[in-house]
């Protein structure tokens, strides 16, 4: 009897490293996917199909006013997709000129948002552990109301993209956000 329950054991251990020796990563904890570098903002309005990002959004608070200095704060931002460890990554932020007047022409009543009332950072740097930053589109509420108080009934236009990404690649379908100011909603009524 004794030589039957050492020849189990003997196989309960040799069948418990073989199944210690089987384990893996479990798939949540794999890295996959790829890690591509967007804007959230494309995406917000119709999962993407035409970028658009109206300002204010219905759905939740896209945006900030400086009451002190009446500045505009456009909420936007930076995030990169996949399971690989988060490693710190750099964008470029640009504005899409020919981007800004192609979207003017699927817009009623659309101008663009004049060069000399708003501004952008250059570059969004994201630190290691973190998937994602924030960056503002500043506009400067008092110029848009002193030098162009006929855009209070205006959508005020301005594509914003990202380039030249430090590490990883940009998910090119979302790299630009067209940005679209409701006039009506932040400049005083025209008299």
């Amino acid at each position: 009897m004794k030589g039957i329950w050492n020849k189990i054991t003997t196989l309960f251990f040799i069948f418990a490293l073989f199944g210690l020796n089987s384990c893996e990563k479990d798939d949540n904890a794999k890295e996959w996917g790829n890690a591509k570098i967007y804007m959230p903002q494309a995406a917000m309005l119709d999962k993407g199909l035409s970028h658009d990002y109206p300002v204010p959004l219905k759905v939740t608070k896209n945006y900030g006013i400086d009451s002190t200095t009446n500045l505009l704060h456009v909420y936007l931002g930076v995030y990169r997709s996949g399971l690989q460890p988060l490693q710190s990554y750099s964008v470029q932020i640009y504005v899409d000129a020919a981007a800004t007047n192609d979207a003017l022409s699927g817009i009623d009543e659309g101008v663009a948002l004049p060069s000399d009332v708003y501004s952008l950072p250059d570059e969004a740097v994201v630190p290691d552990n973190e998937r994602e930053t924030g960056f503002d589109l500043i506009v400067d509420l008092n110029k848009l109301t002193e030098k162009y108080i006929s855009y209070a009934t205006k959508k005020i236009v301005l594509v914003v993209g990202i380039s030249n990404p430090s590490k990883y690649v940009l998910n090119e379908a979302l790299c630009k956000t067209t940005v679209i100011i409701d006039g009506a909603f932040f400049l005083p009524a025209l008299q």
